[in-house]
């Protein structure tokens, strides 16, 4: 009887060695706050940085990017917002509104391109 108890206690012992273990464990681990202030603008270098683009007229859209434009899954683009790189990289185009606001990119020729990274397709606005 001495060594089923013996063995109980132990077991018992191990058992809030083991709980304790995870305890201290996860709040080890647990991520802390960062102390600076999140960046709004992207850390990624690509030519989407929202920064870097000017909202131009619909009328001074360039040719090769307005022929692109015409094709049926851009209809509306009109009355959506197209920016301009400030270094003439390529173009953005957003239509629609809230929930249902498409992004569109192209290079300077008016091609259209893969969407940009992380943190990148929010209004520069």
């Amino acid at each position: 009887m001495r060594k089923i108890t013996a063995f109980l206690v132990a077991m018992f012992m191990v058992s809030i060695a083991f709980v304790h273990a995870q305890q201290t464990d996860s709040t080890r681990n647990q991520q802390r706050p960062s102390q600076s202030s999140p960046s709004t603008e992207p850390t990624q270098s690509d030519q989407y940085k929202s920064g870097d683009f000017d909202e131009i007229e619909s009328a001074d859209v360039p040719a090769s990017l307005r022929s692109t434009l015409q094709r049926t899954q851009y209809k509306g683009w009109e009355s959506g917002k197209v920016y301009r790189s400030k270094n003439n990289s390529g173009y953005w185009v957003t239509i629609g509104t809230g929930s249902d606001t498409r992004n569109y990119y192209f290079d300077r020729n008016g091609r259209a391109t893969k969407a940009p990274g992380p943190g990148v397709g929010k209004s520069p606005e």
